[in-house]
C-alpha cells in the first residue's frame, strides 16, 4: 500500500486504500467475505462520486500471493473482473513459469494483469517469474517502502509484490479504466511516458498528485 498510495513515496499518493485479509478461511483458503466487501466499498465509492458529478472512479484490486493453482481463487476474482474492477497480481518469486499457478494462469483469457520484476537496469529479476502469463514488468528490486510492522521509516524490499502496485499505481494516474484499455496500451509504460504523467498529476492537483480528471480505488 505504501508503495502505490504512500503520502512520500507512494506514486497515486490520492488514492483510497482498503487493507483487505483474503487468505485462510471459507472456499479453497479464500474468504469470499472480502470479495463482497470489495465490491460493497467500491460501490459506495461509484456512488459518492455520481451524486457528486464526479470524474469517475476506478476501482483496482492489487493482489499478492503465492502458491499452486487455486480454482476457487479464480472463481472468486472472476466476480470481481464482473463488477468491472481491475485486478493487478504479481507474477511470483521462484524464477518459474507463472502460468503454472493462480491467478496468472487466467491470463490473457481474462483481463488480469500479471507484473513481473524487473532490476534497475530494466533486465527481468533473476527471482521473478516470467511467461505468457505476465502481462508486463516493472521494477521490483531495491524499492523504497515503509518498514513492515513499524511506526515510521523506510526500507528497501525486492519481490514481484513491490513491482504490482507499482503497476497498479501507475494504471489509476494514467487513467485506464480498466484492465483491457491497459493491456492493449502498454507503451504508455515506456519511461518518458511515465514521467509526463507524473509530471500532469502533480500540476493538475499538487496535493494529491492525482489527475484531477481522475480519482482511484485500490
Amino acid at each position: 500500500a505504501g508503495i502505490a498510495a504512500g503520502e512520500k513515496y507512494g506514486i497515486a499518493p490520492g488514492a483510497t486504500v482498503h487493507s483487505v485479509r483474503i487468505g485462510e478461511t471459507e472456499v479453497g483458503n479464500f474468504n469470499s467475505e472480502a470479495v463482497k466487501f470489495i465490491l460493497n466499498e467500491c460501490a459506495s465509492a461509484r456512488l459518492k462520486d455520481a451524486k457528486a458529478n464526479g470524474p469517475g472512479v476506478y476501482c483496482i484490486a492489487v493482489f499478492s500471493q503465492g502458491g499452486g493453482p487455486n480454482e476457487a481463487m479464480e472463481t472468486l476474482l472472476q466476480v470481481l473482473l464482473d463488477d468491472g474492477i481491475s485486478v493487478v497480481s504479481s507474477a511470483g518469486n521462484k524464477a518459474a513459469d507463472s502460468c503454472s499457478a493462480s491467478p496468472n494462469r487466467i491470463y490473457p483469457k481474462q483481463p488480469i494483469i500479471i507484473v513481473g520484476a524487473t532490476n534497475i537496469d530494466e533486465s527481468v529479476a533473476p527471482y521473478s517469474n516470467y511467461g505468457s502469463c505476465v502481462t508486463v514488468q516493472a521494477p521490483g528490486t531495491n524499492v523504497l517502502g515503509p518498514k513492515a510492522k513499524a511506526k515510521k521509516g523506510y526500507a528497501a524490499y525486492a519481490g514481484t509484490s513491490q513491482a504490482c502496485p507499482i503497476v497498479a499505481a501507475i494504471l489509476s494516474l494514467a487513467g485506464f479504466a480498466s484492465a483491457e484499455s491497459f493491456a492493449f496500451s502498454l507503451s504508455a509504460l515506456a519511461p518518458p511516458a511515465l514521467e509526463s504523467a507524473a509530471d500532469a498529476s502533480r500540476a493538475a492537483n499538487s496535493a494529491s498528485c492525482v489527475p484531477s480528471s481522475s480519482s482511484s480505488s485500490f
